[in-house]
């Protein structure tokens, strides 16, 4: 598994619970990297980005340089969060169709407005969306189960 290196992207984009740090706004105790990194919290510690966990990742889609942290809810389905403040990249296009070659939809959740959904073949909308759902929902309710921490990727990365 690959090392964050200065990425810090998730203390801002991804929510903390327990500090009650919201959807893209930096945790408190981010500062050029987690200044309690060895006392974090189980939901932080238990998260996996899929660039991290994807050997063959391209360097840049590291979540700091391409804006998106991709997150594998389930073998067929990836949640893509997108920093507001930057479009999707060609390099993320290419990332999500490689995503969608190897069977996985890609769901880019959205700060405002609908999310925007990249089916794999034989994948529905509805499918894809429950399973979203049904992950979120099941973070709701056991915070320290927030983020899970899914296998190694090899998922054929850009």
């Amino acid at each position: 598994m690959k090392d964050c290196g200065p990425c810090t992207i998730c203390c801002r984009l991804l929510e903390c619970r327990t500090f009650g740090s919201p959807i893209n706004e930096w945790c408190k105790h981010c500062d050029q990297g987690c200044t309690i990194h060895p006392d974090r919290p189980e939901e932080c510690r238990n998260f996996n980005c899929a660039w991290k966990l994807d050997d063959n990742a391209h360097p840049n889609l590291r979540p700091d340089k391409c804006h998106v942290v991709f997150e594998a809810l389930s073998e067929d389905v990836v949640l893509a969060t997108l920093d507001p403040e930057y479009p999707i990249s060609d390099l993320v296009l290419a990332q999500v169709r490689a995503f969608l070659f190897h069977g996985s939809s890609v769901v880019f959740q959205a700060f405002e407005g609908k999310p925007r959904i990249y089916l794999s073949d034989g994948a529905t909308g509805p499918e894809v969306w429950a399973v979203v759902q049904e992950t979120l929902e099941r973070y709701r309710h056991d915070s320290a189960k927030l983020y899970h921490k899914p296998e190694p990727l090899d998922r054929g990365g850009v």
